[in-house]
């Protein structure tokens, strides 16, 4: 979130449903992974959910079988490995991401103007 400087939170699947979910509509932004595993349906169907909903989603998976609509962007991903692993794969691809996301805002990914690396007033 600090890299791209934009407004963001992580969430399982799960917990985006007990409260966060309310913001999805027109206007949100969405980033969600699903692993083929036993989360994998319940991410693909969160995906399908919140485009239905209006808000544009980009949907990090290595499922053969995935939702679409017009405000669902899949990225897929070829992976053999252990589900709980995935995000972790993707580390590559999300570091791109972010990068991308600062050039369109205007600067440089990971350079700061308001922190350092170690804080240093506390």
């Amino acid at each position: 979130m600090e890299g791209a400087r934009c407004k963001a939170s992580a969430f399982a699947a799960g917990a985006f449903r007990h409260g966060p979910f309310e913001v999805s509509g027109p206007g949100h932004l969405a980033i969600v992974l699903a692993a083929r595993g036993r989360t994998g349906d319940l991410c693909l169907n969160l995906a399908e959910e919140l485009a239905g909903k209006g808000s544009r989603v980009l949907l990090l998976t290595d499922c053969d079988k995935t939702p679409s609509g017009a405000n669902l962007f899949k990225l897929r991903f070829p992976y053999h490995g252990d589900e709980h692993l995935f995000p972790l794969c993707l580390s590559l691809a999300q570091g791109h991401l972010l990068a991308a996301i600062a050039r369109l805002r205007g600067f440089e990914a990971g350079v700061f103007e308001s922190i350092s690396k170690v804080t240093t007033r506390e």
